[in-house]
């Protein structure tokens, strides 16, 4: 029994001309494309496993002579391509489920050349910015190193004071090292017991309503080529009395990017 057909099989002559290889064992003749390994019709070559065609190479079956390589599911789907595309471009991509674009890499009908990746049930070549959640044209901020610290306690000891009519500031610092050897963007976030809050972070309180104080904490982050520092600023105002206050130290983690805002 021959698991090998070149040319046209008898009494089949309008279906088909090509090579066909069956499975070990399955005549060749007769064989459904679950039965098959490979066909080619020389216009478009094609791969079998156990639920169908798995992939085609050359004319791909369906469009207007697009020419490439195409990877199916076990449902007969595209999923890839890689080739010439329907809008004549030429490029990797992947669809899903109900055949939309969702990646791309390689030429776009704009002219751009780009790796793109689209927001689900939008197609990838015809998205606009907004719609991507990935384009390589567009510069992406690169996390290199993070880390945790803490604010510094403001004053380092003590309490900070204001007598009536009068206000008091202090800014206190801690410094942790990166060594990067460039200032990096650093983005910092405050833990305050129940998330993490965004720096710089400012806050008002009433530390002796008794005494009319009032008093303002602002948490800020930056980085030089060096090192990390979190500072902590406390303002203190006093009207009636004398006011008295402390910051407390809260953690922090911080990621520093590849990118830098230095001259």
């Amino acid at each position: 029994m021959s698991n090998i057909l070149n040319g046209l099989p008898n009494g089949n002559q309008s279906s088909f001309f090509g090579i066909k290889v069956s499975k070990p064992g399955i005549n060749v003749n007769s064989a459904g494309d679950n039965q098959l390994i490979m066909s080619d019709n020389f216009s478009t070559k094609t791969f079998y496993g156990t639920t169908g065609a798995v992939m085609t190479e050359g004319l791909i079956p369906g469009t207007q002579n697009q020419f490439g390589l195409q990877l199916l599911n076990s449902n007969g789907k595209t999923i890839a391509n890689y080739g010439q595309q329907k809008d004549s471009t030429v490029s990797l991509k992947f669809f899903d489920t109900n055949g939309i674009g969702l990646a791309q890499f390689g030429q776009f009908p704009d002219g751009s050349v780009a790796l793109k990746i689209a927001t689900p049930g939008v197609e990838v070549s015809t998205a606009t910015n907004n719609q991507l959640i990935f384009n390589s044209n567009q510069d992406t901020l690169k996390v290199v190193a993070t880390g945790t610290g803490s604010t510094p306690t403001a004053p380092l000891t003590g309490n900070l004071t204001a007598n009536a009519g009068t206000f008091s500031q202090v800014t206190t610092q801690n410094t942790y090292s990166h060594n990067l050897g460039y200032a990096p963007i650093v983005l910092g976030y405050l833990y305050n017991g129940v998330s993490y809050v965004a720096l710089p972070l400012s806050r008002t309180v009433l530390p002796d309503f008794n005494n009319s104080a009032v008093a303002w904490v602002n948490w800020e982050i930056s980085a030089d080529s060096t090192n990390v520092y979190i500072k902590t600023t406390l303002i203190l105002g006093a009207v009636g009395g004398t006011g008295s206050l402390a910051a407390g130290s809260q953690a922090v983690k911080y990621f520093l990017l590849q990118e830098t805002v230095a001259s």
